[in-house]
């Protein structure tokens, strides 16, 4: 650095301290002259030799020779001598020096203004001290007290005028406390001065004793000097293996603490793997560990208990790993079972950890952060503050967080609900004194949760970062909640009592499992060759329902064929048949997977989005499971419809049967029914019937019951239901029909059966009829059933007698004749 570069006040400082050594200089030069100018000489050869030689002291400073040559001129000499020394030996010490052990010498590339920095400070510090020496002692040095007082007083002007120089000079460089420059710097150096004020001294009694020749002591100096400097370079070499032993002490104790962290470290990613593992909690344990810090610094805890309570508030959940996932998002209550089973969550947590050797009671704050104040939590039942602090902390601060974050079975509260709950728990729950003091650290803490997450929102977008979606934790968490949502899937389909459910059931779950655009379920219909679209949802799914696509055609159709998947190929080999050429389809591409049963394609189901290649790999896992178990129900409710079929169908007409009938009349009369249920039955029995069976045999009785099955079926609506209830007797219920609109289907009846034509020359089929209807005769269906039945044997009875009063008149009319 040039003298230009220096700061302004430096460079006015260094040429303010020349000017005032001009005036200084003068007056010394107007005092008493040297008596021998021969010692003046060798005094100044000495100051010469020991100007670039300084020799460290035991104590933290430095005894320079050149200061003992400098007080000696004074005390021999006079002011004049000291001056002369100072100059010479300034000089000659900011341009040479000796190299190591004395041996040699070197230039000093000192720039030319510090060499003139350094001579004037130091002339200037010797001529202060010089005047200030000559008002107490007038004449030569003696040991006298004004003599002692003189060179007391020389030196520590000396001290004071150099030191606050050069301390003022860094200070004005690095704009830093002078005060503070030179008790770092300087003020240990004055005992050095000190101590080569005297050695002066002691060489000026000796030539006062023996004369001019004692000068010949300060030469042997140097070699008892140097022999001083070597045996305090071994002082310094004993010091400096003293030094790297300390430091490899420290290196040895830094390690321990990197691995400590590194341990700190290796449980909070995996802690914090657990949490994003429930999309309920995300990052609930960052949460809890600000708000338990927060907490605990104020409630006095320090040291090795704050740590344990850090660590801690991100492992206190770690247990939940031993807790089946449909239990942890179970969105309805729990029972006593699985209650009992979220609890084992504390002691699975602490068997985990115990084989950890943490340096601070992590094990202990997992173990206890259910417990309760009033002694009614869980496992130990501890009470108050039995309970470690720790625990207690924990206890509220997760708390708080659940209360303030989505939960499957309800939403997040504000935080003013939450403190309420707080304090309403408070000396039963909670420490009371804990919660107080939580509510006053909120704020704050709060306030750190805010800055965590918006860091972590940044870093999130800074470019070349991955995508929250695609990060390691989200892709657990995503993992995580497919796994819950196909466990929702498997209870789903479970429940469904007919493929139409189980069809609604898939689409909604493979809409909100994979990014597609539209889903889209083709069955394979039975006797035919092509495919249904049975269901869709999303973009276009009312032009998609009802498309069909012929097996091995398309997408869907080459799955069916080959029962293999097809992914993000185009969509507009499926879609393109339900639009006009003038319409634009957005969607670009299909993946499909099979629904397979055996050997057999049961349906295909079909995700089509509006970009290409949306879907991976692990998507199509997903959709794979999904297929797996909706074929599996579809395959099981076709079996039961079979079933139900041969259980609930006449199997001689193909009409239901009376269990059927039952069944129907429960559901139309059930409790949960908005209002009365309003219906009616028409009962019918075939008259002669069992003249058919003895003189034609059961075969053509059989084929006579089935003709009135027909009838019955073209008189009735898609709505009603036909039953062969027993025998020869049949039931037609109307839903929704009173009684007069079943007196009119009646009257329809009985002449439907009076057109079946004559099995035999005088064997016609006729019926007898009868009708009741809900709620007028009754509000069950069995009674109704009951009043139709004893209504339709009045008609037949009435009809017999009918029958008997036209034989009676018919014979009375042959017996006139």
């Amino acid at each position: 650095m040039r003298f230009n570069d220096l700061p302004f006040k430096l460079r006015a400082f260094i040429l303010g301290q020349a000017l005032l050594l001009a005036p200084v200089a003068w007056a010394v030069w107007q005092g008493a002259q040297p008596d021998n100018w021969l010692v003046v000489g060798g005094l100044l050869l000495l100051t010469v030799a020991f100007s670039i030689w300084k020799v460290d002291l035991i104590f933290q400073g430095k005894m320079t020779p050149l200061f003992v040559v400098q007080c000696l001129s004074l005390l021999l000499e006079g002011p004049q001598a000291a001056l002369c020394s100072t100059i010479l030996g300034a000089l000659v010490g900011s341009t040479l020096q000796t190299g190591a052990r004395g041996k040699g010498l070197r230039w000093l590339s000192w720039r030319p203004y510090k060499i003139f920095f350094n001579v004037t400070n130091c002339t200037l510090a010797c001529g202060t001290a010089a005047l200030a020496y000559g008002g107490l002692v007038p004449d030569r040095f003696s040991f006298s007290l004004s003599g002692v007082l003189g060179l007391a007083v020389f030196t520590a002007c000396y001290f004071l005028i150099n030191t606050a120089s050069v301390s003022l000079a860094i200070a004005t460089q690095q704009r830093s406390s002078v005060l503070a420059v030179w008790k770092e710097n300087f003020l240990w150096t004055a005992p050095g001065l000190l101590a080569s004020a005297c050695a002066a001294a002691g060489v000026h009694a000796v030539f006062q004793w023996i004369g001019p020749g004692s000068l010949l002591i300060v030469p042997p100096l140097h070699f008892v000097y140097h022999g001083y400097q070597l045996h305090m370079e071994r002082l310094h070499l004993y010091e400096e293996k003293e030094r790297q032993h300390k430091a490899h002490i420290e290196e040895l104790s830094g390690l321990n603490s990197a691995l400590s962290h590194l341990n700190e470290a290796i449980i909070a990613s995996l802690a914090t793997a657990i949490d994003a593992k429930d999309r309920y909690t995300s990052s609930h344990i960052n949460r809890v560990q600000v708000y338990a810090m927060a907490l605990g610094r104020a409630a006095g805890v320090e040291g090795p208990q704050l740590q344990a309570i850090s660590t801690g508030a991100l492992v206190h959940d770690i247990g939940k790993l031993g807790i089946p996932d449909h239990i942890l998002g179970k969105p309805g209550k729990l029972t006593p079972e699985e209650f009992q089973r979220i609890q084992s969550h504390v002691t699975i947590g602490a068997e985990i950890l115990s084989p950890v050797p943490f340096p601070f009671p992590v094990v202990e704050v997992v173990m206890t952060h259910h417990e309760r104040w009033d002694g009614f939590g869980y496992p130990s039942g501890m009470r108050g503050e039995e309970i470690p602090i720790g625990g207690r902390i924990i206890s509220i601060v997760d708390v708080f967080d659940a209360l303030t974050s989505d939960r499957p079975y309800r939403r997040a509260m504000t935080f003013a609900e939450a403190l309420g709950v707080l304090n309403e728990g408070a000396g039963k729950q909670f420490d009371p004194k804990l919660v107080a003091l939580f509510e006053s650290v909120l704020p704050a803490a709060r306030a750190d949760i805010d800055r965590m997450e918006a860091a972590r929102h940044e870093e999130a977008e800074e470019p070349g970062a991955r995508s929250e979606q695609d990060s390691a934790l989200a892709r657990i968490g995503q993992t995580t909640a497919e796994m819950a949502a196909l466990y929702d899937v498997a209870h789903s389909l479970a429940e469904q009592e007919s493929v139409e459910g189980v069809v609604r059931v898939v689409l909604d779950r493979a809409l909100s499992l994979v990014p597609a655009d539209s889903v889209v379920l083709y069955m394979q219909q039975s006797g035919q060759a092509d495919l249904l679209a049975a269901g869709a949802v999303g973009k276009y799914h009312d032009k998609l329902r009802g498309m069909t696509i012929q097996v091995g055609e398309g997408v869907a159709g080459w799955v069916a064929s080959h029962q293999k998947p097809l992914v993000n190929v185009s969509a507009a080999l499926d879609v393109a048949r339900r639009f006009d050429p003038q319409e634009t389809i957005e969607l670009s591409a299909a993946t499909a997977v099979p629904l397979l049963h055996g050997q057999e394609t049961q349906a295909v189901l079909a995700v089509y989005t509006t970009g290409y290649s949306v879907l991976s790999a692990h998507h199509l896992e997903v959709l794979n499971i999904l297929a797996e178990h909706a074929a599996g129900a579809i395959q099981n409710l076709r079996r039961v419809e079979r079933n139900q079929e041969l259980a609930f169908t006449d199997s001689i007409t193909g009409v239901a049967n009376s269990r059927f009938l039952v069944r129907h009349l429960e559901r139309l009369t059930h409790p949960d029914q908005a209002g009365e249920s309003v219906f009616s039955i028409v009962m019918l029995d075939l008259d002669r019937f069992k003249e058919v069976n003895d003189q034609l045999g059961h075969m053509r009785g059989d084929d006579l019951l089935r003709v009135v099955a027909e009838r019955l079926m073209s008189v009735a609506r898609p709505t009603d239901v036909v039953c062969r209830y027993a025998g020869d007797e049949f039931v037609l219920l109307l839903p929704e029909a009173g009684r007069e609109q079943a007196e009119r289907v009646a009257e329809r009846v009985r002449e439907a059966i009076d057109a079946i034509p004559p099995l035999d020359d005088d064997l016609r089929i006729t019926a007898s009829i009868g009708v009741a209807s809900a709620p007028e005769d009754a509000s069950d269906g069995r009674s109704v059933i009951h009043v139709a039945d004893m209504r339709m044997y009045e008609d037949k009875a009435a009809r017999r007698g009918a029958s008997r009063g036209r034989s009676a008149a018919h014979a009375a009319s042959v017996a006139g004749l």
